[in-house]
């Protein structure tokens, strides 16, 4: 769903669909981050975005650890260091 309110290009929709859920579960919180990584272009904010979901103490699941990991290996070398902050959480 996330990803067809981005028709345009531009993932401020996707973002605001988003951000006016009342709450957030797994299941939202890793559609919008697999939503970022296939537009492309954004696997950055998909990597920060499962940051925050997992600070926000939702338990990140097989497909959201999957969704972030292709992000991780999208991302140039200077940005591989979110890999490692992943790191963190996984232990």
């Amino acid at each position: 769903m996330y990803a067809k309110c981005t028709a345009d290009g531009s993932v401020d929709d996707l973002r605001k669909v988003f951000d006016r859920m009342p709450e957030h579960n797994v299941m939202s919180w890793t559609a919008i981050i697999t939503a970022y990584v296939q537009i492309g272009e954004c696997d950055k904010e998909a990597i920060e975005l499962f940051c925050k979901m997992i600070s926000g103490r939702v338990q990140a699941n097989h497909f959201s650890f999957s969704s972030v990991l292709k992000a991780c290996g999208n991302l140039s070398d200077p940005y591989k260091h979110a890999l490692r902050e992943m790191e963190k959480f996984i232990r």
